[in-house]
């Protein structure tokens, strides 16, 4: 038996159909899990640290990568 509802699964699905570019996934803003991600590409841990919590003062969601990766892993990483 099949299921023709719109689901989570469905939507999600077509938003990615309609938003995305050769790097995978553009989310919109009005359904993006985040508004903005912070990934050391120069500067210390601390500098990282403190923009992020700058952000987040400023009321934006923010989710810090600070794996211990190269910056150039961290972009190639879909996650």
């Amino acid at each position: 038996m099949g299921s023709y509802g719109i689901g989570l699964a469905r939507t999600m699905a077509a938003v990615v159909e309609q938003s995305h570019d050769e790097n995978g996934i553009v989310w919109p803003q009005a359904v993006a899990p985040l508004r903005r991600a912070c990934r050391g590409a120069a500067g210390s841990r601390g500098d990282r640290v403190q923009a992020a919590e700058a952000l987040s003062a400023a009321g934006l969601d923010v989710l810090l990568d600070d794996r211990d990766q190269r910056a150039g892993e961290k972009f190639a990483d879909p996650t």
